[in-house]
């Protein structure tokens, strides 16, 4: 019984680690809401667009392969560059004008209508 109660109490202390770590990173993932998706209209909306903010003439971002900072970096973006916006949330999910699709810190997505 014992040896249950310590392989159980290591398990426990990983995972509280694990949250932990992923939390402190800010790698927690929120749910995300579609862009101004057409519902019944049938004229064709303007997809949202938004522009690369950093607050730095000539700054740089990661675009990455999946919404956290452990993901992959797909491309590195400059301030100013125009963004297609497919997925709102704490993480954008947006379109380069290249056409390279990927994950954006909203904070950095500055969102022009």
């Amino acid at each position: 019984m014992k040896k249950r109660t310590f392989v159980m109490f290591v398990l426990l202390a990983l995972a509280v680690g694990l949250y932990m770590t992923a939390n402190a990173k800010g790698d927690r993932i929120e749910p995300t809401q579609t862009a101004q998706a057409s519902r019944t209209s049938t004229s064709t909306a303007k997809p949202d667009t938004c522009k690369v903010y950093t607050g730095v003439d000539g700054g740089t971002v990661n675009l990455r392969s999946c919404a956290g900072t452990s993901c992959g970096v797909m491309q590195v973006l400059t301030e100013g560059e125009s963004l297609t916006i497919l997925t709102a949330g704490l993480w954008v999910n947006v379109t380069t004008e290249s056409g390279v699709t990927g994950w954006l810190y909203s904070k950095y997505c500055e969102v022009k209508r």
